[in-house]
């Protein structure tokens, strides 16, 4: 059982680290593009959560939604930490066989 528990551990782990890449990609991305500190992620929770589909609202400033950016927050963390624990799964799972 400790095995499964070093499992879950690991899993978590991974998907942390993945989430914390991605964040600082983004940062740095954003930085290095001029724009504000999280408008990457305010388009994409704009647009995963509030319908956002038109590109032409990327010629104007656009004012930063913290709801979006919060729930964006909350599903990139969910996918890295479901991804981090399926690789550590499959890799203990294969290290079993």
């Amino acid at each position: 059982m400790a095995g499964s528990d070093r499992t879950w551990r690991d899993g978590i782990v991974v998907g942390l680290i993945a989430y914390a890449s991605v964040a600082l990609f983004y940062g740095a991305f954003d930085f290095l593009a001029a724009r504000g500190p999280l408008y990457t992620v305010d388009l994409l929770g704009k647009a995963v959560f509030m319908g956002l589909r038109d590109p032409a609202v990327l010629q104007y400033p656009i004012k930063p939604d913290l709801t979006a950016i919060f729930w964006y927050n909350g599903l990139h963390l969910l996918v890295s930490l479901a991804i981090g624990l399926t690789v550590v799964g499959l890799i203990a799972h294969a290290e079993r066989r």
